[in-house]
Formats: C-alpha cells, sequence, structure tokens
C-alpha cells in the first residue's frame, strides 16, 4: 500500500466517523484485522508528526504541556481531520494556536475544529478518543492488544507521513 493510499485510510475513516465515536466504530467493524491495525499506526504517526509527546508544546509562555498533554492535544489534531493536521505540521505554524479551539466547534483558517461526541458502547469504556477507540476495538474484535504488540504493527505498517 503506497503512501496516499496508507493516509487515505487515516483521514477517511476520520471523516466518515463525523467526530462520533459510535461512527468511528461503525466505520472500524467495515475494515479487516489489518486496515484496523494500520488506522491505528497511521493515527499515532501522524500525531508524532504534529509533536512527539516528550518535547512537549508551549501553549503560553509560561505554561508547557506535560507528555501525557501533548500527546492528547497532537490526538486530539489528528482527530480534527487532514486539514487542520496539515495547518498544525506547517512549518509557518505551531500547533498551539490551535490549542484554544480544543473544547468546543469552530471555523479556523477556512476548516471545521469540534468536539467529538462520545456516543459509545459502554464495551469501551476508559479514556474516550479516537485513537483509544481503535486500540480497544482492535482488542475487542481481533483479539490483539496494541500494547502488546505496537513495536511490530509499527515496524509493518510503518507510513511515510511527509
Amino acid at each position: 500500500m503506497n503512501s496516499t493510499t496508507q493516509l487515505a485510510l487515516l483521514w477517511n475513516t476520520l471523516h466518515s466517523a463525523q467526530r462520533s465515536l459510535s461512527h468511528l466504530e461503525r466505520e472500524l467493524s467495515k475494515m479487516v484485522q489489518s486496515d484496523v491495525e494500520r488506522f491505528i499506526v497511521l493515527y499515532r504517526w501522524a500525531s508524532w508528526e504534529v509533536c512527539y509527546p516528550w518535547d512537549g508544546i508551549a501553549v503560553t509562555d509560561l505554561a508547557h504541556l506535560s507528555e501525557s498533554s501533548t500527546e492528547d492535544f497532537c490526538d486530539w489534531i489528528v482527530s480534527q481531520g487532514y486539514h487542520a493536521w496539515l495547518y498544525a505540521c506547517a512549518q509557518d505554524n505551531h500547533p498551539a494556536q490551535l490549542y484554544a479551539f480544543r473544547d468546543k466547534s469552530t471555523s479556523f483558517k477556512g476548516f471545521q475544529l469540534g468536539v467529538w461526541s462520545l456516543d459509545v458502547d459502554a464495551r469501551y469504556c476508559g479514556y474516550q478518543s479516537p485513537f483509544c477507540l481503535a486500540v480497544r476495538f482492535l482488542q475487542i474484535k481481533f483479539n490483539v492488544d496494541y500494547w502488546e504488540h505496537a513495536n511490530e504493527l509499527h515496524d509493518r505498517y510503518e507510513p511515510v507521513i511527509c
């Protein structure tokens, strides 16, 4: 699968989910195991393309996000879709410009930002995000624990993001 097709899997799935975890579950249920695995790996790589969690993001002159908060914020940027992600990754922009919009729905620079609907089956308990739902979906449907096989999956599906 070439890089364009890989990225289309990520962005088309997120777009089809319409910022709803239950819709994302529906989209994932249409996929074979390898595509769900690929989606998860692409999501993680796209998040890292915004900023590595351990680098942190300065959101003001005095406030710097922790590693965990940086990861959550970068995952949120990916969840907003291709245009928000591309904006955050652009050399002249800084992801922190999007930080103020993480809890509201609004238009920004010609693209929509919004909050995800958490209307999801109780089987997906825990942290409610598209990435976490996909990880749990992989475990429930295909009996694959992403966290146990992360290195292997990332080696298998390493995308070309840039």
